[in-house]
């Protein structure tokens, strides 16, 4: 019995390609993680505190709204939120940060969900490796 590994694919980062290592003593990268709780919920937590992020956490397409007034280097956007639509929400957020939007990666457990006309900049299939997703933040975050 074979388990697949699941596959990782983002857009090209606009932003030139850093490592957490180097950088975390140089800057603090701010993280708004918008996700259910769940199992993933914490592997995700997990993983940004580890390489000292400073997160910002939302359950619910309000509360990221609310939260996404303050300044990110990255919002993780789960698609399947509770109340609102991710995709309205990373519209909603993208317009309030205009000139210099934010960028946002979804978080999602099938392709099919990501719609061909989104604000979305990346993406992420769940279940990911800690390592393929450390790989992702360092692209995204400068």
């Amino acid at each position: 019995m074979q388990i697949a590994t699941p596959s990782i694919q983002t857009c090209p980062a606009p932003f030139k390609q850093r490592s957490f290592k180097t950088e975390a003593a140089l800057s603090t990268p701010a993280i708004l993680l918008v996700e259910a709780p769940q199992v993933s919920q914490e592997f995700h937590l997990n993983i940004l505190r580890l390489l000292g992020c400073r997160i910002d956490l939302a359950s619910t397409g309000r509360q990221a709204l609310a939260l996404s007034k303050h300044h990110y280097d990255l919002i993780l956007l789960d698609l399947n939120l509770p109340d609102l639509c991710s995709f309205k929400v990373s519209k909603a957020i993208k317009e309030h940060h205009h000139p210099t939007p934010v960028p946002i990666i979804a978080l999602m457990t099938d392709e099919h969900q990501l719609q061909e006309q989104t604000d979305i900049d990346g993406f992420i299939l769940k279940p990911v490796p800690a390592e393929k997703f450390i790989s992702i933040l360092t692209r995204w975050v400068k």
